[in-house]
């Protein structure tokens, strides 16, 4: 498992890479990864990254759809 100085710089290297950019494919590796379904993975299709964050061991992908008014949808993830 990474310590938070890694998991920091994922969310770095992430950010400067993504922020901007649309989700065009989001895959499932194993379902046991999976704890909500509410929304669905596939709502983030599409959907403009405006941020990548660190919170704790948690990276949060953060998505914005200028075409939905002020909806977001954030994908969290645990190491």
């Amino acid at each position: 498992m990474p310590e938070l100085p890694e998991v920091e710089a994922i969310a770095v290297f992430l950010a400067e890479r993504t922020v901007g950019a649309r989700v065009a494919r989001l895959d499932l590796a194993s379902i046991a990864a999976l704890k909500t379904v509410a929304p669905p993975l596939s709502s983030l299709e599409g959907r403009l990254v405006t941020a990548v964050r660190r919170r704790g061991k948690f990276l949060v992908l953060e998505t914005h759809d200028h075409d939905d008014g002020d909806s977001s949808v954030s994908l969290v993830v645990h190491f």
